[in-house]
């Protein structure tokens, strides 16, 4: 078990754990990580919310970014949601390390069902919790130029 697995597998976030969030496997630049969708993951129409799925993109993208250094706050991310999901179906997120620069990290995000169906793709961008270029110092905050 990877240090990220431990950390997640004993520390989960109430909002993972509130989604019911399963560590399939973590590794260096990948993650896989999925969850048995249940009628509270649904919209009134019955398919998975999209905020379910992006919620589980954003967590397994980081998952694949980490490497055991500062936390990897996201800065932006992008799903598109290629085929529905129902209660009673498994949904598994893979991510896939692009870029690990010094201070952005990039993954690729595929979605899949029980089935091997692709139901949804993106791409999540995270920032370092640490600048390198600056020796370690903290990236500059909310309303400071750095």
């Amino acid at each position: 078990m990877t240090q990220l697995e431990q950390l997640l597998r004993e520390n989960v976030s109430a909002f993972d754990y509130m989604l019911g969030t399963k560590v399939d496997y973590v590794r260096d630049g990948e993650a896989s990580l999925s969850l048995l969708v249940e009628q509270r993951h649904c919209n009134p129409i019955g398919t998975v919310h999209g905020g379910v799925l992006m919620a589980l993109a954003d967590t397994a993208g980081a998952c694949a970014c980490f490497r055991g250094q500062d936390p990897t706050p996201t800065v932006e991310g992008k799903l598109n949601f290629l085929r529905p999901c129902r209660v009673g179906d498994t949904v598994t997120m893979v991510a896939t390390e692009l870029k690990h620069g010094r201070t952005l990290l990039t993954s690729d995000i595929k979605g899949y069902n029980q089935h091997g169906d692709l139901i949804a793709a993106g791409l999540y961008t995270y920032v370092t919790g640490r600048n390198q270029a600056t020796g370690g110092a903290k990236v500059a905050g909310p309303g400071k130029n750095g």
